[in-house]
């Protein structure tokens, strides 16, 4: 009851679309992986080690169903987190404020890439530091994406210049991964989970 998981509709849309292309991928990457493995091993070493190793292959990629099965019972999870969190649907003004951010090539369309979608996160997140339900509540944009949202050229746990207004202050956080918005934020709770 002490963490509320937000989740802009941007988010929930591009999940759902590429679920199945990222399992697949998965599937197909692991599958190569211990062929590839295995083709080594039977070229570059010989004895009972090789013979060892190679048996030890071949029983884990007859698990690998069973693996594949373990990755998608992790997207499912995702999925129910997701579709369990606080839904933001965007408004017309964050929509024009994206549109006013593209045309400025201000981060996190300062890039050559597409990042409409990304403009959007930042603007729906600006629209919760803005307004927060509760004014005692601390928000935390958490993102893998440093090459949109981080600091370029330095330490990329620190926001680009375009956006960290908006974590200036006690109650806006950023980070660039789970575990360190939950060490920070949960310090005594997540070494102890941990």
């Amino acid at each position: 009851g002490r963490l509320t998981l937000v989740v802009p509709q941007v988010v929930t849309d591009e999940f759902d679309r590429n679920r199945e292309r990222v399992e697949r991928d998965m599937t197909r990457s692991m599958s190569s992986h211990f062929s590839r493995v295995r083709a080594a091993i039977a070229e570059h070493s010989e004895g009972d080690a090789r013979e060892a190793a190679l048996k030890e292959l071949d029983n884990l990629n007859h698990r690998v169903p069973l693996i594949n099965q373990m990755a998608t019972r992790n997207f499912d999870d995702i999925h129910e987190l997701l579709a369990n969190g606080l839904p933001l649907v965007p408004t017309s003004d964050e929509m024009a404020r994206v549109v006013q951010r593209g045309l400025d090539k201000r981060a996190p369309c300062h890039t050559s890439g597409n990042a409409i979608a990304d403009a959007l996160l930042i603007e729906v997140y600006g629209s919760l530091v803005d307004n927060p339900s509760d004014p005692e509540d601390r928000a935390c944009f958490v993102t893998s994406n440093k090459s949109d949202f981080s600091a370029v050229g330095a330490d990329d746990r620190l926001p680009h210049p375009d956006i960290a207004g908006l974590f200036a202050g006690p109650r806006s956080h950023y980070y660039t991964s789970v575990a360190a918005a939950l060490a920070a934020e949960f310090e005594d709770e997540f070494e102890e989970l941990v």
